[in-house]
């Protein structure tokens, strides 16, 4: 990845036409107009250039051979925002097509298309555009040409990492029916004459998936169900609830929440050989708790972290003062076998009121299929605006199944199962006549609206 990577700063020089070739070389399409991330633009000695992880693209002004300024700059609007020292610029796509990379993707692919008795033409069409570097619609489903193994996340963690499996029989079953229906799914590019490979070319089964979490460090997390009925022991875990703190607070005094039942409720817990801890959320809420404790004369260690055991059993030996992690807790609770008493913030600041997402009711959304005629333009909730062009049926896993037809920016489509419908609406636009601009499927600029 590395090789594909440049740094430009300003004031240093830069190889221009080695900048171009190897921004090429790294996935970057070459646009008129950058507008999108993975996309550069040149105007003699001007390049605009949009990495993936940048938030907004960048403008490299070149005085000859050395780069004047970096800006970065609105992809609507094209006016400046600020200037910068230096712009990484990383690659723009996973297929990174060097020389030896393309030539064996090459002889796999002529593999591919003597099985699947493409043309020849076809065949010669495609060299030729990967010679080029260009990677048309479609060209993700070719991925395994040129990478003998599909890479995880695990491959690249530290051998010493530990890994969290929340419901370990759930992910399992989860993993299968994901690679099930893949392997349903498998037909469906097929039916758009698009070349793909099976799909244990492009993830890893589940065994082979969850075989390298088995040879690490792991904590499995599982759900606890407790029946009326047991036979054998009953062992009983003796926790106290807060729920008397926090109605004291609540009836606390003052326009700001006074802080003297928790004052109280400290005392009595520490008087008991308690040690006590509050998890907070946030820096600032940990800082505001700390000078309001500090005002009723107790003592606040802030870690500065989340809770660890070797952190929560220092606090056992020193139970003077108040301990503060960062986290977040349904409730808090006593627990005196451990000599621990723990409060979350919310019961003492109380439970913040969380925007939750606005979903989508179809009835809402969703147009009839018959208002829908061919040329109506349709707003899709993750795609932006595109053209409906017709509702057909295609073979999927060996059944019937009705599409909608949605046709992008460059003429890209998009079938939209029929069950999928609430994430269509028809577009209604400002009102005029003037058709609206398309968005480019699987851009960012609808994203960004």
């Amino acid at each position: 990845m590395t090789r594909f990577a440049d740094i430009v700063m300003a004031g240093e020089s830069l190889d221009r036409e080695r900048f171009l070739r190897n921004l090429t070389a790294a996935g970057y399409q070459n646009v008129p107009v950058v507008e999108d991330p993975g996309t550069f633009a040149v105007r003699g000695g001007i390049i605009d250039v949009w990495p993936p992880l940048a938030s907004a693209p960048a403008r490299i002004d070149l005085w000859g051979d050395e780069v004047d300024t970096v800006r970065t700059f609105d992809p609507d609007t094209q006016r400046s925002l600020g200037a910068l020292q230096e712009l990484y610029v990383s690659p723009a796509r996973e297929a990174l097509l060097d020389a030896p990379t393309i030539e064996h993707g090459l002889h796999e692919l002529r593999r591919l298309c003597d099985a699947r008795d493409v043309p020849t033409q076809r065949m010669r069409a495609l060299s030729d555009d990967l010679r080029e570097g260009i990677l048309g619609v479609g060209m993700e489903f070719l991925l395994p040409a040129f990478y003998r193994e599909p890479g995880t996340l695990v491959d690249y963690l530290p051998d010493d990492t530990l890994v969290v499996l929340e419901e370990p029989d759930a992910l399992a079953a989860l993993l299968d029916e994901e690679y099930a229906r893949l392997q349903v799914e498998y037909e469906l590019p097929r039916t758009q004459e698009l070349l793909v490979y099976p799909p244990d070319r492009y993830v890893r089964p589940p065994e082979r998936t969850l075989a390298p979490l088995r040879e690490r460090r792991r904590l499995s997390l599982r759900s606890v169900v407790v029946e009326e009925d047991v036979k054998g022991p009953l062992h009983r875990l003796a926790l106290g609830s807060n729920q008397d703190l926090v109605r004291d607070l609540g009836h606390a005094p003052g326009g700001e929440r006074s802080l003297k039942p928790l004052a109280q409720h400290v005392r009595q817990r520490q008087a008991a050989g308690l040690a006590c801890v509050v998890t907070c959320h946030t820096d600032g809420q940990a800082a505001r708790l700390t000078e309001m404790l500090h005002f009723y004369g107790l003592g606040v260690t802030d870690h500065g972290g989340p809770p660890r055991l070797d952190a929560l059993d220092a606090t056992r030996e020193a139970r003077g003062a108040v301990h503060i992690f960062r986290g977040a807790l349904t409730a808090g609770f006593q627990h005196e076998a451990a000599g621990l008493a723990i409060v979350d913030e919310e019961e003492v600041f109380g439970r913040k009121r969380r925007q939750r997402a606005r979903r989508t009711v179809a009835r809402d959304l969703v147009p009839q299929l018959n208002e829908l005629v061919p040329g109506d333009y349709v707003v899709h909730t993750e795609h932006g605006i595109g053209r409906f062009e017709k509702l057909e049926k295609l073979s999927v896993g060996g059944a019937v199944s009705d599409f909608l037809r949605i046709v992008y920016k460059g003429g890209t489509t998009l079938l939209l199962p029929v069950q999928n419908l609430d994430r269509v609406q028809r577009y209604t636009g400002g009102g005029g006549e003037t058709a609206p601009v398309l968005d480019r499927l699987g851009g960012v600029a609808w994203e960004n609206r």
